[in-house]
This record gives structure tokens, sequence and C-alpha cells, in this order.
């Protein structure tokens, strides 16, 4: 089971704020904090994989110009 990226990041003190440009650089991390997660989840060959959520949920919380899946280089696909 994978915990949740949100929490490894703001627990850990990264910033909080309702600037759109701090609100993005949230999202991106915890992206890629995510995508690093399962990345290590899959190298260990289990056999499922529980993420309390995943790399798409982030977009929910995307504000401002652009988008999330080309902000980190990768598409909703």
């Amino acid at each position: 089971m994978l915990p949740e990226s949100a929490g490894i990041l703001f627990g850990g003190g990264f910033p909080r704020d309702d600037s759109t440009e701090i609100r993005q650089a949230a999202q991106r991390a915890i992206s890629y904090v995510q995508r690093e997660l399962e990345s290590v989840a899959d190298a260990e060959k289990p056999a499922i994989v529980l993420c309390d959520r995943g790399t798409v949920d982030g977009s929910a919380y995307w504000f401002g110009a652009g988008d999330l899946f080309s902000s980190v280089g990768t598409t909703l696909d």
C-alpha cells in the first residue's frame, strides 16, 4: 500500500499557499513523488499496488494556465 504523496510533502514542510505558482508547484511535486512511489513499488514486484491517490488526481487541484499533465511531461493517457 502506498502512502498519499501530498501527506508526505506537506507533512515534510512543502509550502502551502493560495498563490497560483505555489499551488502548481505543489501539484507537480505531488505528481513526481507519486510516480516515484509507484516505480519503487513496481520494482518490488508485488501482486497488487494500492494507491491512496493516483497521478490523475492532481489535475483536479490544478489552477491557472496550462495543465498538470503537460507541466510534468506526460498526458492523461
